[in-house]
């Protein structure tokens, strides 16, 4: 029964007849089309059409449920065509409809083929029509009213998108239904414009709730990112706090939590705790870790590797360089001593109540008795308390005297003592280890407190120094060298190179020079090239050290190009003063030209216009000039206010601007190009009257960095004409700033190289470099200068003392790699748990798993 006629006894509105051959696609079509046409928006059809592929289920009787069908339905709707002519099928329904139901309830719907009413015969013609089937040529009494859809193709047979087929179906439903088919079609339209705006409105009500709920899970995840941003940054906090707390005696701890803290907020905060991880105890190469506790310590007398043994039996070789472990042929219960044959290629293990087992380093497999030959590692009464030998057995260690607590140092050759040290005083450590070096000349002594080497120098007198990294050490070994240093302490192997200049510093080159370091000044050339040199400042003189020679110049106060192709000193005598011109012709530096500055108090800054001119300031006549180098001419003067002879200059790498540091503390900015000039001043134009050491531009004029006699520094801000940073820590000798790599460098009187991040004036740390001899630092500027290298973001620092370049990685991601190469294994996600209080998202954090 159709929607719409609840009470009628059909239960179908029309019967659909077609061939499946030629209806296949149009049928259904048409029968949507007919059901939902200008049907009220609420219901579901208007009409019901019977379909067999919709209706008829699969039955043993198909023409029996067609029947029943055709009982059941009010009018007989046939889609005519060719196929549905050769249907038997067809045929077969058009006949049952015509015996039991009236022709004038069968409507036409022609899809294919030609229909050919003959008014003469009253019938069809039987020549000019192929799409009716043999029942219905003669069916009708006049001519029938057909509806022709011929020419509307299939993938279009919607009412909404083919007005044509609109129009068709509208007729189509108008005798269907007995209503007019305007009607119909106003109907259609109206229900159609309804139909879309009840859609609009709840497509209006979905987007609206949409965004509704977009907004609030949006809102809901800024909150959720704002509180784990908040606790990222408080966890963050926590662990730079925890890293400086471990410094001293846990840094491969320390390591990982600085470098924790710094992924989960890279703040400053942070990356200071970053650099200081990685720039703290520069002495200390390694550490590697065990899964036992260690109870034996040998070195190879090239410190190449170290052998230990643990309280289990096991035994490990480990490659210094490196850290990487091999497991050795083990002992049965601990292992209690460890010695290497003096050709370092075995080693002899004993435990207690075993035969001491040989073991061949390189094949890693246990060797016959006998097969090399082991130093002694005792020596029972030396002058006192147990002695230790060294490696090739030329010198051994002693503790004298319990009660003075000094350490003796023996030739064995004659016995002689050669150094009596003094060990450090009563820190808590009791059971002291020794090892000395296989030349005697350095000594290491430990406890569970503290771990101290002393260098021995001739005549007995020593230098002692703490490392700092671990709690101490009872288990130690030093090669042959005195180099390589290695610890034990608990699962922990601690490798010390006591030669290193630490893990973010690398030695670019060590140079020819004065070992005493007599000369006034000293700096690098050719910083930006791929082979920096070092030149001195004797007074009347320069020593330049270049390819592994040296080559001394007349004149002093050197000016370098960037690549130091050329170089001017200059040479006073009386009251006049000459500018030399120096070029390198691949071997040596030859001069090229003499010029007579304009004044004997007239000092060289730097090159410009292509190396072509040079930059100079007069003091006496309170001027800059440009100096022709071709033939020496002035081509301008600018007046610099406020130059005094005590007046020092800068210019910037890129030759844009100068800066004239005053001793009352002020700066006059001179731009190059136009002359134009400006005095910068500190807060309310305050004097300091304590006269300047240093002052430096960055490379592209960014800053200025002025340090003064009094050991302050102030920075200041070129393009806002204001000092940024003033620093109070300590009497400095040079100051660099690096914008781009957001650091102020400061060396102190001492040689510390102090750093601070110049966006918010955080101090960093500080940065020691190691001198070799321990020698101390005794002028200002005299041991230690540091150059900015133009376009990268490191530093060049000057170890005058050693005649050393040496190079500063100021990148983060070097501190990082560099504090996980320490710290020799991963943070587990328990210990960081138990440092933070808290279980931490540590996916993702370097060092950590």
């Amino acid at each position: 029964m159709s929607d719409g006629k609840e009470g009628s006894k059909y239960a179908y509105d029309a019967f659909l007849s077609y061939s499946q051959e030629a209806g296949r696609k149009l049928a259904p079509a048409l029968q949507r089309a007919v059901e939902t046409f200008a049907k009220p928006w609420y219901r579901r059809r208007g009409l019901r059409v019977f379909r067999d592929s919709t209706h008829v289920q699969a039955t043993s009787s198909l023409w029996g449920t067609i029947e029943s069908a055709l009982a059941v339905s009010s009018c007989f709707i046939l889609m005519a065509s060719p196929g549905a002519a050769r249907s038997p099928w067809v045929n077969q329904e058009v006949e049952w409809w015509l015996q039991h139901r009236s022709a004038s309830r069968l409507y036409i719907v022609l899809t294919e083929g030609e229909l050919s009413w003959d008014p003469v015969q009253g019938e069809f013609d039987l020549h000019g029509c192929d799409a009716l089937p043999p029942a219905l040529l003669r069916a009708f009494p006049s001519q029938p009213w057909w509806v022709d859809l011929r020419g509307i193709r299939a993938e279009r047979l919607t009412v909404r998108r083919d007005p044509a087929f609109l129009d068709r179906v509208a007729s189509l439903v108008a005798s269907l239904t007995g209503r007019p088919k305007d009607d119909l079609i106003g109907e259609e339209l109206r229900q159609h414009r309804r139909t879309k705006r009840i859609a609009m409105a709840a497509a209006a009500t979905v987007s609206v709730l949409a965004v509704t709920a977009m907004i609030a899970a949006t809102v809901a995840v800024q909150q959720r990112d704002q509180a784990r941003r908040a606790a990222d940054v408080a966890t963050a906090r926590l662990l730079a706090s925890s890293a400086g707390r471990d410094l001293a005696d846990r840094l491969d701890l320390a390591s990982l939590e600085a470098v924790a803290g710094h992924t989960l907020d890279p703040s400053s905060e942070t990356r200071a705790s970053l650099f200081q991880a990685a720039a703290a105890s520069p002495l200390l190469e390694r550490f590697v870790h065990a899964d036992v506790r260690l109870t034996a310590l040998a070195v190879t007398p090239d410190g190449s590797h170290a052998v230990v043994g643990g309280e289990d039996g096991s035994l490990r070789r480990v490659r210094l360089e490196d850290g990487s472990v091999t497991r050795l042929p083990g002992m049965k219960s601990e292992a209690s001593d460890l010695r290497i044959s003096t050709d370092g290629r075995h080693v002899a293990a004993w435990a207690y109540g075993q035969t001491p087992r040989i073991i061949d380093l390189a094949a890693g497999r246990v060797a016959e008795p006998g097969t090399a030959s082991f130093p002694r590692r005792e020596r029972p009464e030396a002058d006192g308390f147990t002695g230790v030998f060294s490696a090739n057995e030329r010198y051994y260690v002693n503790v004298g005297d319990a009660s003075t607590t000094r350490v003796q140092v023996h030739r064995v050759r004659d016995g002689r003592r050669v150094a009596d040290l003094a060990l450090p005083g009563d820190d808590g450590g009791t059971g002291w280890g020794l090892a000395v070096s296989g030349d005697g000349a350095r000594v290491a002594v430990g406890n569970q407190t503290s771990v101290q080497v002393f260098s021995v120098r001739k005549g007995g007198t020593s230098v002692a120094g703490r490392l700092t990294g671990v709690p101490g050490a009872r288990l130690l070994a030093l090669d042959n060298g005195g180099r390589r240093l290695v610890t034990v302490t608990g699962q922990r192997l601690t490798v010390w190179d006591l030669g290193s200049r630490g893990r973010i510093v690398r030695s670019l080159a060590r140079l020819p020079g004065p070992e005493d370091a007599s000369f006034a000044r000293s700096g690098v050339a050719g910083a930006s090239t791929s082979r920096p040199f070092l030149w001195t400042d004797q007074g009347t003189s320069t020593t330049v050290a270049r390819n592994g020679g040296r080559q001394k110049l007349a004149g002093s106060g050197p000016v370098f190009t960037d690549h130091a192709r050329r170089v001017v000193t200059h040479v006073y005598t009386d009251d006049t003063a000459t500018l030399l011109v120096w070029a390198w012709n691949g071997a040596r530096y030859q001069q090229r030209a003499r010029i007579p500055l304009p004044s004997h108090e007239t000092k060289a800054l730097a090159f410009a216009r292509h190396e072509k001119e040079m930059l100079a300031v007069d003091t006496s006549q309170s001027q800059l000039t440009r100096i022709r180098l071709r033939d020496g001419e002035v081509l301008r003067r600018i007046r610099v206010p406020g130059l005094t002879p005590d007046s020092m200059g800068a210019v910037s790498g890129n030759g844009e601007y100068v800066a004239c540091g005053h001793d009352n503390g002020s700066v006059t900015l001179v731009r190059v190009d136009d002359g134009d000039s400006v005095t910068l001043w500190r807060k309310n134009r305050r004097a300091v009257g304590a006269g300047i050491a240093d002052i430096d531009m960055d490379y592209r004029g960014l800053t200025v960095s002025l340090v003064l006699m009094d050991g302050e520094a102030v920075v200041w801000d070129v393009p806002s004409r204001r000092p940024v940073r003033e620093l109070h820590a300590g009497r400095f000798v040079k100051m660099v700033t690096l914008p781009a790599a957001n650091v102020i460098t400061g060396v102190r009187i001492d040689g510390t190289v102090e750093l601070w991040e110049f966006d918010s004036g955080r101090s960093l740390g500080s940065l020691s470099v190691p001198v070799p001899d321990r020698s101390g630092w005794r002028e200002p500027g005299t041991y230690l200068s540091v150059t900015e290298v133009p376009g990268a973001r490191r530093m060049l620092v000057l170890a005058a003392a050693r005649i050393e370049l040496l190079s500063v990685d100021l990148r983060e991601a070097a501190w990082r790699g560099a504090a996980c190469e320490l710290a020799g294994r991963r943070l587990g996600a328990a210990e960081l748990e138990d440092i933070v209080g808290v279980r931490l998202r540590s996916k993702g954090l370097p060092c950590a798993i």
